[in-house]
């Protein structure tokens, strides 16, 4: 531990945390899974930083496409802690305009942490309520997780289009720094908002930094089958419906094995046609959203 980490840690040991407070807004988080990037993202930088940075995130009470909370939360006004930070987990009845204005008025925090551009409640509710100034207008970051590529603006274009169209004149977004992980996602911001004065910078996204156990590779045999693995959430930005139609095509064995969590049934289900047509040399496995043994 450096020795900055040491005088932060001794800090919030007493009464006398001098953090900056960074108020995070993110629709799924630990222990959800489901929902992929952003649930990592945001856990990474919590562990990298959350020794100089005081975390307050605010999320829903279930993971991605679950219609029950996870279990044992507390009333719904209940910061718990998790990890280096302390968590609001919400349930849809506090997914209002007047709940969201409120924890952004009676949580004091020194930034506010979006990250989605297209979110309804965690981006554009606290958006709004600085807007309308019903809460403290703070310095805003807003993360868009590659919302703006080509392939995910494709999805749902009209209904993305209209929105875009809407908040732009009312300023929704005035004064938002914006982050993207890779220059490629910072112009793909620059080209999706068109606005005159917009503030983007690069951060990369923190990775895990525990290190992990070393694997013994085996050389694969003349004649065995080449080993395939698609790791991700099951929806069509993820071109999963792509990999398995170029599969198709080839006439080596392979194993495909696919995890992930199925966040859309209906391309799920053209995914597992396109696995039934496939040839005799292909082997194509669902294994569920866990890939540990």
């Amino acid at each position: 531990m450096t020795k900055s980490r040491a005088v932060n840690a001794e800090r919030r040991k007493g009464n006398n945390d001098m953090r900056p407070t960074v108020l995070t807004f993110v629709r799924h988080y630990l222990p959800g899974y489901k929902a992929g990037g952003p649930i990592r993202s945001i856990a990474n930088l919590v562990e990298a930083l959350g020794d100089e940075f005081d975390f307050r995130i605010v999320t829903s009470d279930r993971d991605s496409i679950d219609t029950k909370p996870y279990p044992g939360l507390p009333a719904p006004s209940t910061w718990i802690p998790r990890g280096k930070a302390h968590v609001l987990y919400l349930p849809p009845s506090k997914r209002d305009f007047l709940s969201i204005a409120q924890i952004l008025r009676t949580t004091p925090h020194n930034a506010l942490y979006l990250n989605s551009f297209f979110d309804p409640v965690f981006t554009t509710l606290p958006l709004l309520a600085r807007r309308l100034r019903v809460a403290p207008e703070k310095r805003c970051i807003l993360a868009p997780r590659g919302e703006f590529s080509a392939g995910a603006l494709k999805l749902k274009a009209k209904k993305k289009a209209a929105f875009m169209a809407l908040v732009r004149p009312i300023g929704l977004h005035n004064k938002v720094v914006w982050q993207a992980s890779t220059e490629s996602e910072r112009t793909d911001i620059l080209c999706a908002l068109k606005l005159s004065e917009i503030d983007v910078h690069v951060a990369m996204d923190i990775p895990l930094t525990e290190t992990a156990p070393s694997t013994k590779l085996e050389t694969r045999s003349t004649g065995d089958p080449i080993r395939l693995c698609f790791l991700s959430r099951i929806s069509p930005m993820k071109n999963l419906d792509f990999a398995i139609s170029v599969l198709a095509q080839t006439k080596c064995k392979v194993i495909f094995d696919i995890y992930g969590s199925i966040n859309d049934n209906s391309y799920w289900i053209r995914c597992k046609n396109l696995m039934g047509n496939l040839p005799n040399n292909i082997t194509c496995r669902y294994k569920g959203h866990d890939p540990a043994p």
